[in-house]
């Protein structure tokens, strides 16, 4: 999708959760590559809390723009990484 703005917002946790079954990934290798925490996004599948609405743009963006989510993830975790060297 090529505006960004134009990307809809989530209405429920399901369709993330049946993206990330699309992709084959468990919900570990899921919330690693977008770089959620791991027992928040599990509480989200399982219905026990519901996410944010910064949390569901988030989700929203990985359905609809996984790669460069993934780019932006990859970033942050080098510059982490850089400031602990």
């Amino acid at each position: 999708m090529s505006d960004i703005a134009e990307i809809p917002i989530l209405e429920e946790v399901k369709q993330a959760k049946e993206y990330r079954h699309q992709l084959g990934l468990s919900q570990v290798d899921f919330a690693d590559r977008f770089g959620l925490p791991l027992q928040t996004y599990v509480q989200w599948e399982r219905g026990r809390r519901q996410p944010e609405i910064s949390a569901k743009v988030l989700l929203s963006l990985i359905v609809h723009a996984p790669d460069e989510v993934v780019r932006i993830v990859r970033r942050g975790k080098r510059r982490e990484l850089s400031m602990v060297a």
